[in-house]
């Protein structure tokens, strides 16, 4: 596995590196991206240090979390009604509400299980694209608001994104103004958090103010 403690220490170099030059230089938290990866490889990557996995799928969680249960395991993926007690009773948070009927469920199952205030993260829709999940940018303060007023079971972090593809090389201006305007919503939402960033631009997501990447092929390689 020396690759992996490679890329590992390549990757917390490169969150140091960005938080150097953003604003605030605040902390900045790794989760690393598991789905569709071995269990072998995040035990691996837990004995390195790395304490936080996200995945996407509730069948391949459960089996990763009943055959290792050290991490902390965060839900990423889309939600499925009839799915969510299951997620909540083995997840520490999940980073991608964005319905009401979502939300209320969550709450349910926190409220049953004795895990609230449970964290949340509300999925946003940046380029309202249709393939994707999440509330719109414009909605999503007023989203935030009454769920806040519905369930005091839930604790929402703030704002959640996996924005449009862009070459920042050739589109730095209009990406950089996606991001902003994704890191000043979020300031006024929740908690204020943020989690934006993946392999592909980490540095972009924390000079915009991300407070969590989400890395997993720069961390374990080409999924199989």
């Amino acid at each position: 596995m020396r690759e992996l403690k490679e890329n590992y220490i390549k990757i917390q170099n490169a969150i140091h590196e960005a938080r150097k030059q953003s604003k605030d230089q605040k902390e900045v938290r790794l989760l690393a991206v598991s789905k569709k990866q071995s269990i072998e490889k995040v035990e691996a990557l837990f004995e390195l240090g790395q304490k936080e996995f996200a995945e996407s799928y509730l069948q391949e969680l459960k089996i990763k979390a009943k055959v290792f249960s050290g991490p902390s395991w965060v839900f990423i993926g889309r939600l499925q009604s009839n799915k969510i007690k299951q997620i909540v009773s083995l997840c520490s948070e999940i980073q991608s509400v964005s319905s009401f009927e979502h939300a209320r469920r969550v709450a349910s199952a926190a409220r049953e299980l004795k895990k609230e205030p449970y964290p949340v993260y509300l999925l946003v829709n940046l380029g309202g694209e249709n393939s994707k999940d999440g509330v719109l940018l414009s909605d999503v303060e007023e989203f935030s608001k009454k769920l806040e007023k519905h369930f005091p079971e839930l604790k929402i972090e703030g704002l959640m994104s996996i924005p449009p593809r862009v070459d920042f090389s050739l589109e730095e201006d209009r990406a950089t103004k996606m991001y902003n305007e994704l890191s000043k919503k979020a300031k006024v939402v929740g908690q204020g958090k943020l989690s934006l960033g993946m392999s592909e631009d980490l540095e972009q997501a924390i000079l915009a103010g991300s407070d969590c990447v989400r890395i997993g092929t720069a961390l374990f390689g080409i999924r199989k």
